[in-house]
């Protein structure tokens, strides 16, 4: 299930899902970030499991952009393999649910 927001690095991002999504440039495309005001888009129309994986695409870019990281948060093959390792990594482990609890303290030792 997609959220309404998520948090990114201390910034609440709200989530809209649209159909018939387009990029400022008129082209067609799956999900959109907007860093300014801290918005991320996908298209409605796609299954459930692709605007998952459409949603960890616009959050990596998200977190590459707060960083200061400009030429990876440009870099859409890196930006898709992140994100595919991502929803992998968590579709494969669905029982791992530590991240999830906000007040865990994680002890490595």
């Amino acid at each position: 299930m997609i959220p309404a927001t998520i948090l990114i690095g201390g910034l609440r991002y709200t989530i809209e899902e649209v159909e018939d999504l387009h990029s400022i440039d008129g082209e067609k495309c799956d999900g959109l970030l907007n860093v300014d005001t801290w918005a991320i888009r996908l298209e409605a129309r796609l299954p459930e499991k692709a605007r998952e994986q459409v949603l960890w695409h616009e959050i990596i870019h998200a977190m590459l952009n707060q960083m200061g990281r400009i030429e990876q948060y440009k870099d859409e093959n890196l930006i898709d393999a992140l994100a595919f390792g991502v929803v992998s990594v968590l579709q494969s482990n669905p029982n791992y649910t530590h991240y999830r609890d906000p007040h865990l303290v994680f002890n490595w030792t």
